[in-house]
């Protein structure tokens, strides 16, 4: 009974049974450095591929390779924060991100024409 006491303040639950106890024990760090080395690898890519036209026309080889470094930290960040989210708390709102995928995917008149 006494060890009851103790856990109750612990646990925060939705009016709807949903927990939102942070679950620190199966997060997934193998993953995480999988996503860490690929983003680096494609920075490493980008920056040999793009080096000499940044230089030609922006005054620094790094141009590209800053703007997509920052992009790329800002959305490990995100997932990270987001990933500690209850992935039962988005469920009413999937109907509203799948839209929004699809607006950022194809905006209409941006689409390239070959």
């Amino acid at each position: 009974m006494a060890a009851n006491r103790k856990t109750s303040h612990l646990r925060e639950v939705l009016p709807s049974g949903i927990d939102l106890r942070v679950r620190r024990d199966t997060y997934d760090y193998n993953l995480l450095a999988a996503v860490i080395l690929l983003t680096c690898f494609g920075l490493v890519m980008l920056y040999s591929t793009s080096a000499y036209e940044a230089q030609m026309n922006h005054g620094s080889d790094m141009f590209y390779f800053k703007k997509q470094a920052i992009i790329s930290l800002a959305c490990i960040i995100i997932v990270v924060i987001g990933s500690q989210v209850d992935y039962h708390l988005y469920t009413p709102f999937a109907l509203l991100f799948y839209f929004f995928r699809w607006a950022c995917w194809w905006p209409p008149g941006l689409s390239a024409a070959r």
